[in-house]
This record gives C-alpha cells, structure tokens and sequence, in this order.
C-alpha cells in the first residue's frame, strides 16, 4: 500500500471544476438531477451501514463502469475546502476517512464524464454527464 500523502494529490482551485460540474450535470436547487443524467444508479444505505454501503457501491461500479487506472477528484460540498485527486484504485484507503467528514461527497473524472455522490443522507448516485458519451471505463 502507497502512502497516502504520496497518494493524494490537493488541488486548492476548485472553483473551475464546480463550474464543469455544473455545466455538465442538470441540477435541482443545489444538487445533482440523478434521474436526469445517463445511466443513473442508486442504492440507499444507512448511517450505520454506510461505509461497508458505500464499498459494496463501488466496487459493483467499478465491475460495471469504471477502470481503477483513472484518477479521480474528490470534492465534498461544506467542510473540506480543497479538492483531492487520487487513483481509482486507491478509493478504498481513502473512502473511511473521507465518510467521517459530515457532507456531501463528489467523485468525478478530471472531465467530468461520470460522478459518483455519496450523500449526508445516505443515498449513493453515479451518473454519466448528459453532455458526453458514457465512455465506460473511464
């Protein structure tokens, strides 16, 4: 296992990619439109299920749509003021801490093509940006 300073890359400059996010996804007040993006997939967890949930969510993401060679960005939308981007394949060194933190959390691609929320109520989203061709595996 890589150490996960070495791991995790910050990015202080949101601000840009909250646009994209923005721009390549409906939204609904201040969240995610999910029944309107491509491919969409849910599951409802709990609060005390939520990390065992979420691991189980992703790794069926991943046998269905995604590459652990990618690196993703990670956003939450209250407490973490900085963007973290990491592998995919790393996700599971990284999922426990980032739960703890009471938010909304946001996996992207660097462009945007997919984006997997895991929410403060519980729920787990993936969706493709309706304004790009599901590229599965990326």
């Amino acid at each position: 296992m890589r150490n996960l300073y070495e791991s995790v890359k910050v990015l202080k400059d949101i601000d840009k990619l909250i646009k994209l996010i923005e721009h390549h996804f409906p939204f609904n007040g201040s969240r995610i439109n999910w029944c309107q993006t491509e491919m969409h997939y849910h599951k409802k967890s709990n609060k005390e299920s939520l990390f065992a949930d979420t691991k189980e969510f992703i790794v069926e993401l991943r046998e269905k749509y995604l590459k652990d060679n990618v690196n993703v960005i990670y956003l939450g939308d209250n407490l973490t003021e900085y963007g973290y981007q990491f592998d995919l394949g790393d996700i599971d060194q990284h999922i426990d801490y980032l739960l703890g933190i009471p938010q909304h959390h946001y996996f992207v691609l660097k462009d945007v093509n997919w984006c997997i929320c895991i929410s403060f109520e519980s729920y787990l989203d993936f969706g493709f940006s309706v304004l790009s061709e599901p590229k599965i595996g990326g």
